[in-house]
């Protein structure tokens, strides 16, 4: 007769580093899209470049190893866990990246997004918003 003995090894919270490498992921590949958004973005006096930046609910990154004007950190509001807003909250970053009616776009967070996340080329990019620019420019024409 043989007997058997069931011995449980608790290894830890699961649940926990799981969320604990997400959190940390998530981090990684905002940090990635903003040094990207760093690199593409308009500088005239720098705020912009300086002021990209990655904010999750527990964790924030400014980014602002560069010269010119700095700006504020973003706010986490609205977060949830595991998520991270990445951009710039200066007051002028909507009207390079959308343009205005007076002044081209000149996306940089949009393209870095692409770039980073779904891995497509500078070429597919540059044909897209060059596409997306004419397109604005014949519809203002007519």
């Amino acid at each position: 007769m043989m007997k058997m003995v069931q011995t449980v090894i608790k290894y830890g919270d699961a649940k926990k580093a799981i969320r604990e490498s997400i959190e940390k992921s998530t981090m990684e590949i905002g940090v990635a899209i903003a040094s990207q958004a760093k690199l593409l973005a308009p500088v005239d006096e720098g705020q912009l470049r300086n002021s990209i930046s990655v904010a999750m609910i527990r964790d924030y990154r400014l980014l602002n190893d560069g010269s010119g004007k700095r700006a504020e950190g973003l706010k986490t509001k609205g977060l949830k866990t595991g998520e991270a807003y990445v951009g710039s909250n200066t007051d002028h970053t909507i009207f390079m990246e959308y343009g205005t009616v007076k002044t081209p776009a000149q996306p940089f967070l949009r393209p870095s997004a692409e770039l980073i996340v779904d891995r497509k080329t500078p070429a597919d990019i540059v044909e897209k918003y060059g596409k997306e620019a004419m397109d604005k420019e014949f519809k203002g024409r007519k």
